[in-house]
């Protein structure tokens, strides 16, 4: 539905301004006619930029609001002047309509994690559950430095991941090539220097002259099916994500990694969320959102249901056999 900002007389000396959402622009003079507000200005916003917000907003450009958010609320800036300085200086346009909607929303008697829920493409149940938790306990200054060190923390944890898995993946590229060269330069000479000296050849060496000789041949169609047989794998394991979630966990050195990065990303969430006065049963239902694996993130769906029986937690993960003994030992001791 669209979105419309407006300013509007509400007595003899008294103008408020904010943003209404209705089907037409008629339609939303009518409600504030209703409401016995005397409309001064209508104006649609986002038109075009409003869909495509989400995808244009980094990791950084919330962590930098957040941080800047606390700061300002730290100095004894109000609320609304804080959100109202932020929406001046914000360079990412598609950021901006957020957040100006964010402090008209404020403006309107909202709280601030009421505002930010309305975007939950941007804001995440983790943010606003510790937004809200800040709110609640009048530490909201705290919460939001407690956010901005979370997601410090998780920019160096996926940093840190990404630079793990590059030394395998190079291997891997090397091996790749290695035995590329082998098959299109080394073996066919190695053919020739045989085949001169009028010698029988080894069978191992038969079987990869055979090989190479088929390699050079049909490697025009060998391409073809090897890209129709990851095409195939890529749509049948999109259509079963939880296979493909056991497949990566079993995959040698990356399944490892993989594991331990998405621990790690649970135990930090989890973590700060009780921390800042979140309830476990609801720590653990926003905590788990925040992982990437189907398999990790059903295990631990079905531990949250255990413990809100009234079961164990960490027993139920150990039952699982999929978590390490020593982290489901450590949750049942805690």
């Amino acid at each position: 539905m669209p979105k419309y900002k407006y300013k509007a007389k509400k007595g003899p000396n008294e103008f408020i301004e904010g943003i209404i959402s209705s089907s037409s622009k008629k339609e939303a003079i009518e409600e504030l006619s209703r409401n016995n507000y005397i409309p001064v200005s209508v104006e649609e916003v986002y038109k075009k930029t409003f869909n495509l917000a989400f995808k244009k907003i980094s990791f950084k450009d919330i962590t930098v609001f957040t941080y800047q958010l606390a700061v300002l609320l730290k100095s004894g800036v109000s609320i609304l002047d804080s959100l109202n300085i932020l929406v001046q200086q914000a360079q990412n346009i598609y950021f901006k309509n957020i957040i100006e909607e964010i402090y008209f929303d404020v403006k309107s008697g909202s709280t601030i994690s009421d505002a930010f829920s309305k975007f939950p493409e941007v804001f995440s149940k983790f943010y606003i559950a510790m937004v809200k938790s800040g709110e609640d306990g009048g530490t909201l200054v705290d919460t939001l430095f407690k956010i901005v060190e979370y997601r410090r923390r998780q920019e160096e944890l996926f940093s840190r991941f990404r630079m793990a898995l590059v030394y395998p993946a190079f291997m891997l590229l090397v091996g790749f090539f290695t035995i590329l060269f082998m098959f299109t330069f080394a073996m066919p000479r190695l053919l020739g220097i045989y085949s001169s000296l009028g010698k029988s050849l080894p069978l191992p060496t038969k079987i990869l002259l055979f090989i190479t000789y088929g390699f050079k041949k049909y490697s025009l169609w060998i391409i073809i099916v090897f890209l129709l047989i990851i095409l195939f794998l890529k749509r049948y394991f999109y259509s079963n994500k939880i296979l493909l979630s056991k497949f990566k966990l079993k995959i040698p050195i990356f399944g490892n990694i993989i594991f331990k990065k998405e621990m790690a990303v649970f135990s930090r969430t989890l973590s700060t969320l009780i921390k800042s006065g979140v309830p476990i049963l609801r720590a653990i239902e926003i905590s788990t959102p925040v992982l990437k694996n189907e398999v990790l993130i059903y295990q631990l769906k079905e531990a949250h249901r255990e413990l809100e029986r009234g079961g164990s937690f960490g027993l139920f993960l150990k039952k699982s056999k999929i978590f390490p003994l020593f982290i489901s030992n450590l949750i049942t001791v805690g």
